[in-house]
């Protein structure tokens, strides 16, 4: 009996462990949503997932994620829940950041959304992604003093619109993105995350390891970045 439940045990975990993804990306800074969120040095971006499968058109995904300044100026844990059904996903993130969009600390380091997205396919090459706060320290990112002595939220929202083109091993991703009011992505209701993005891969060690690199325009701060990441 004892044999038998550490065999169902070892299988499970086995099973388990077969599910969950570890990787980290490497990239040269942190731009989020057309904003240079995590200053001028290099970041490192690991990240776990766990994967199962709920049928044949269903999967749910638990995943941590972070984001670290090698100059120790910025630091970001996110959790997150994400359900798929086909290539729509529902995702609710807790978000753990010590600091503020100025570098300061902050009395509430979490922050609350949810987001709605639509992955596209070969078909139908279009993406869709729409990211609202609804909870936690959203309301020090905004810009309007009024909502900040009210203790209210922004509920700082971003919508984006994409395209992708499949070349060879390349995917180009070309996208837009903007916010309808005033909250932590602008001061008002702008496009924010105007660019192109190449998804390939490069051989090292004898491993096709995915790299990318993001030209983008922020036309509400008249900003422009280029980001270069690896994953490895």
């Amino acid at each position: 009996m004892k044999k038998k439940l550490l065999l169902i045990l070892l299988l499970n975990t086995i099973i388990v462990l077969s599910q969950i993804n570890i990787s980290s990306d490497i990239t040269n800074r942190y731009i989020y949503r057309g904003t240079n969120v995590g200053g001028n040095s290099f970041h490192i971006q690991p990240s776990i997932k766990y994967n199962t499968n709920l049928d044949s058109l269903s999967t749910i995904q638990l995943s941590l994620w972070g984001t670290f300044g090698l100059d120790n100026k910025y630091k970001e844990v996110d959790f997150g829940g994400k359900y798929s059904i086909h290539n729509i996903s529902f995702i609710v993130s807790v978000n753990y950041n010590p600091f503020d969009k100025y570098n300061n600390k902050i009395i509430n380091p979490f922050t609350n959304e949810f987001i709605l997205s639509y992955d596209g396919c070969t078909k139908f090459p279009f993406t869709f992604t729409i990211e609202s706060y609804f909870y936690g320290n959203d309301k020090n990112y905004g810009y309007n003093k009024n909502l900040d002595k009210n203790n209210s939220l922004y509920h700082s929202t971003y919508i984006e619109v994409g395209y992708f083109k499949i070349i060879g091993i390349n995917q180009f991703n070309i996208f837009t993105g903007f916010t309808p009011w005033s909250g932590m992505f602008s001061n008002k209701p702008s496009f924010v995350n105007i660019g192109i993005t190449d998804n390939t891969k490069i051989k090292i060690l004898n491993k096709n390891l995915p790299i990318y690199d993001t030209i983008l325009f922020n036309p509400s701060t008249n900003k422009m970045f280029f980001l270069i990441g690896i994953t490895i």
